[in-house]
């Protein structure tokens, strides 16, 4: 692939989820736990992440702004599924 590419690797299951979100992570090439990708970074692409971002994470990005939405991502999901 080209010189700008995301590696996402999936991390959740599609089980019990919008058959929508199951299609946007077969149309990213993943269709199991733990499998990882390397899809061209357009903005279709970072639109179909966002979508199905509690499934997958950002394993490596070559540009540098993809890195900091990919911190930034993580950095606001951390916490986020416990109860207090």
């Amino acid at each position: 692939m080209g010189k700008n590419v995301i590696k996402v690797k999936q991390i959740g299951s599609p089980i019990r989820r919008n058959h929508t979100q199951r299609e946007t992570l077969i149309g990213l090439g993943l269709n199991r736990i733990g499998r990882v990708a390397e899809v061209q970074d357009t903005p279709q692409a970072r639109g179909m992440i966002a979508k199905v971002k509690h499934l997958v994470r950002v394993v490596e990005a070559a540009t540098k702004k993809v890195r900091q939405v990919a911190a930034f991502t993580a950095a606001r999901d951390d916490g986020a599924g416990t109860r207090k």
